[in-house]
Parts: structure tokens; sequence; C-alpha cells
């Protein structure tokens, strides 16, 4: 039986990696075609045999692995637990502490179980995120109540209004924030159209020409976003396609950095690029590792090109603003 029931939650795991959710019968049969039955033994499908005594032990192993968490509900159905700890930034948990606070008055711990579920570390089977997140949260909100930006009223959190100000010059901590928001609210063509002048621009910079740049994004864009070719100072020419994510919440999978790197090589790309406003899964960084020719330019990363280029950003002494021109 112990041996049974090992085939069977090494059945039901390697089954749920192939999908993102599934019932509890998809499982099964899903977990049976690994099984090592016979097709006969499936179509026959008969109780009392070998079908019948498999399907009952994957029915016990998947509820226990529900029990210890290594498989969630969630959605329509059942789901792999998540291993791996959620990574929690700082600018990005004020950013969204005060989304929270701009809708209504909260505790703190009524603020924490609010960024868990945002976050979701709650999802975890670690708890190494759970207090990583409280521990953030109250730096940042002693800091904005010592910055006057947030008030007590009795135990609750109360954002201070301030006046508003597009186009005032900030400081760069709150101006970062302030370029991902941007993003974010101008959505997917934007950004893809956005990155392919700020590539351009850094290429040019870097001493390269730039033959060719455009954006492909659309149903029918075969997984590639935007494309330019480049050429340095001996001639050599690289045809370089990008896919973009313009999102905050999500890592990047290792089956998304694989889908890519399918597409790169089915448009003869010579190097290829994935880059998102979030981060990678480390799986996907693990495989992006693995290869010579693809990278991957986190939120980070990105931010830290557009202010190497000021591309869509203009810069004085009293702060940074955005470029109208480019983000109009």
């Amino acid at each position: 039986m112990k041996n049974a029931r090992a085939k069977a939650k090494s059945a039901i795991i390697t089954f749920l990696k192939t999908v993102t959710s599934a019932t509890r019968r998809e499982v099964l049969d899903g977990a049976l075609l690994s099984f090592g039955l016979s097709k006969e033994e499936l179509e026959g499908k008969n109780q009392g045999g070998r079908y019948g005594t498999a399907r009952s032990y994957l029915g016990a192993t998947l509820s226990e692995l529900v029990r210890v968490g290594d498989v969630g509900r969630g959605g329509r159905g059942y789901l792999l637990g998540k291993e791996e700890a959620v990574v929690i930034r700082e600018d990005e948990t004020e950013r969204k502490l005060r989304v929270s606070l701009k809708s209504r008055a909260l505790t703190k711990n009524e603020l924490v179980r609010h960024l868990e579920n945002i976050f979701g570390t709650r999802e975890t089977r670690t708890r190494e995120d759970d207090r990583l997140l409280y521990t953030i949260t109250d730096t940042i909100l002693s800091r904005l109540v010592a910055e006057g930006e947030v008030k007590m009223e009795g135990n609750r959190y109360v954002l201070c209004p301030k006046p508003v100000c597009q186009n005032c010059p900030k400081e760069l901590d709150e101006f970062k924030l302030a370029f991902f928001d941007l993003l974010a609210a101008r959505g997917g063509p934007a950004f893809e159209r956005y990155v392919a002048g700020l590539l351009e621009k850094y290429y040019l910079m870097t001493g390269k020409e730039v033959l060719f740049s455009e954006t492909l994004g659309g149903s029918d864009d075969g997984g590639i976003d935007v494309r330019i070719d480049v050429v340095d100072s001996f001639g050599f020419v690289d045809h370089i396609l990008a896919q973009v994510k313009c999102r905050r919440k999500m890592h990047v999978t290792e089956k998304e950095v694989r889908e890519f790197y399918g597409a790169l090589c089915a448009r003869g790309g010579s190097r290829g690029m994935y880059i998102t406003t979030s981060t990678f899964h480390i799986g996907a960084q693990n495989f992006l590792d693995s290869l010579d020719n693809v990278v991957g330019v986190d939120g980070e990363k990105l931010f830290s090109i557009a202010m190497q280029t000021l591309y869509g950003i203009r810069k004085s002494k009293a702060g940074y603003t955005f470029d109208t021109t480019v983000f109009d």
C-alpha cells in the first residue's frame, strides 16, 4: 500500500504540473494515465479490478495532499500548492497600502489581512512571507505616520489627503511608484510601444544602429510583442524579439518563458528579451540562466534602464516628471 500511495502521489503531482486547475474527476482521470494501466483496463473501467483499486488509491491520496497543503482548492477545482514564498517588495507594498487606505480606514491587522489576499502569501505553505509582509507593513505605517501622510483615528489608520499634482516634480522613490502606476494605467498596447521606444533609445545610446523597430502585439502576435533589429560597429546584425508583460502582482512563470523561447526559435530571432514590470519565479529565472541568447528584464531592471536613458522622463533640480511627448 505504501508503494501504491507513493505512486499515486507522483501521478497526481505530475498531472497537476500540466494544468492550472482541474476538477476532481479530471485529476483522477489524468493521474490514471501515468499509473501504468493498460488501454484495456482504462477502457473497461472494472471497479473491482486494477482500475478501481488505482482510482481508490488516487482519490484517497488526493484528499491527503489537500489536507497537508501540497494541493490546494481554488477556481474550478484542484491546483498544485505553492512551494515558493511570495517575493515581497517594500515599494509595491507601500503602493498597495496607500490604495487600500484610500478606500477606508483600517486597523493594522485588517490592513495586513487585506495585503495577504492581494499578494497571495496565505496560499503558500511557508509562513516566512506572511511574517515578512507584516514586518514591512509595520515599518511603512510607522514611517508614514511620522511623516504626517497617515494619521491614527482610534486604532485605525487614515490616509491624510494632500493636493494632487500629477506634473509636479517628484523625488526618486515617489517617482518610481508613479512610473509603475502610469504604465499599469495605460495598459498593454501602450506598454509595448513604450518598451519599443525604450529599447531603441538604449541601443542608440550604446553605439548601435537601429535598422528596424516595431510592435507586434495582438491576438495573432505569436508570442512576440516587440521586434528590433540592430547592427554594431563591426556590421553584425542582431534580430531581437521581446515579449512584454505589464503586471505587478504575478511572477512570470517558467512555462511562460519556455513558450516565449519556442516562439523566438520559430521566428528566427537571434536574441530574446522577456520584459515584465513584476519579477520572475525561481524556475523561470533558472531556465533563463541556462540560455545564452535570452534574458529576463524585471521591473527593477526596467526602471533602471528608463532612468539611464531618461526615455519618457524629465530630470531637473526639483525632481523627476514624465515627458508628455512619450506619455501623451
